[in-house]
């Protein structure tokens, strides 16, 4: 049976989130744990605003002890408090609900163009490390194939909206003119290409700075090296910060002596997860710092959502009932 054990931006906070976040260390074990509970079978999915673990428990209820013992060894500081703390999802609901996270239906910003990327990025994962068998490939199957219809069928798709680009939009309408993108992955990119214009400068910098520099000439975009963040920042109005660091990489000290006497209002967005920008930089005179929770999407394009529904409601039916059928014959073999 599929079981989703699930944090995500309706349930909880980024800040209820973020000590759930696994290390890269403590993903590769997922791999070798999971070969020997949940029928080998289990992916994590980790995206901006969502952490899930996703087993597929042969035995249903009788597995979870085993699934416990698999969280506490892939996730030791916090396993116990993360299965108290997720909300766990079971059978045609977990099935239904994993098909629309990957159309991009239960984003914080509904038809996020990322979201389907991550979900694969998630499966691919899992092939790697042998923890896909039968059911789980044929679920992701399903599963990428309704996402990638909802993209391509819908107006959804159209609209390429992501935290990124919304954050960016929200930046120009507060008259943004000087800002600085912190980070070079997908968010980033969504951001750079909505705030570059003729009339605004935009820098980007990364830790890895070949790959901020190739960023930077994709978008037309200025690129400098990762120590100048703090420099930089002091004179933007604007920044986006979203990085995969574990840690924050804007902290209020270096800041603060970077502001220069009767310096402007700065906006920083923080869409890290964890949080990128420490809690201290609010407290520096002229920065007003906003995170991911204060991004979300209008509730135009009814149509487009109901033919996404339609979509994906259909392509959960008929993977439910071969899962269904494939445990039935499991059973008469058994």
């Amino acid at each position: 049976m599929l079981t989703i054990f699930s944090l995500d931006h309706r349930h909880s906070t980024v800040a209820e989130r973020e000590p759930f976040v696994p290390g890269e260390a403590e993903r590769r074990r997922l791999g070798a744990v999971t070969r020997r509970v949940a029928l080998g079978q289990a992916a994590l999915l980790l995206t901006c605003n969502r952490i899930a673990l996703i087993p597929w428990l042969g035995d249903g209820r009788a597995d979870l002890p085993r699934l416990e013992a698999l969280v506490d060894r892939v996730l030791p500081r916090t396993g116990a408090a993360f299965l108290r703390r997720a909300r766990r999802l079971e059978g045609a609901e977990a099935i239904t609900h994993l098909h629309r996270v990957a159309a991009g239906l239960e984003s914080q910003v509904c038809g996020d163009s990322q979201v389907l990327g991550q979900v694969r990025a998630a499966y691919q994962e899992a092939l790697a490390a042998r923890t896909i068998g039968p059911e789980l490939h044929r679920l992701f199957q399903s599963v990428l194939g309704a996402g990638k219809r909802v993209r391509h069928e819908t107006g959804l798709g159209r609209r390429a909206a992501s935290v990124g680009a919304v954050a960016a939009t929200w930046l120009l309408r507060q008259g943004a003119r000087r800002v600085l993108l912190v980070g070079a992955g997908r968010t980033i990119e969504e951001a750079g290409r909505v705030l570059v214009g003729e009339d605004r400068v935009v820098t980007i910098v990364n830790r890895r700075g070949e790959r901020g520099a190739e960023l930077a000439a994709r978008l037309g975009a200025c690129a400098a090296g990762w120590e100048e963040r703090h420099s930089l920042l002091g004179a933007a109005d604007a920044a986006i910060v979203a990085t995969s660091a574990g840690e924050p990489v804007i902290m209020a000290g270096p800041l603060r002596q970077a502001r220069t006497s009767g310096a402007g209002a700065i906006r920083i967005v923080d869409l890290g997860v964890p949080r990128n920008v420490a809690a201290e930089v609010a407290g520096v005179p002229g920065v007003e710092l906003t995170g991911l929770e204060a991004f979300h999407d209008s509730q135009e394009g009814l149509a487009d959502r109901n033919a996404a529904d339609a979509i994906v409601a259909a392509a959960a039916y008929r993977c439910g009932s071969w899962l269904a059928l494939r445990g039935a014959r499991r059973q008469a073999v058994a």
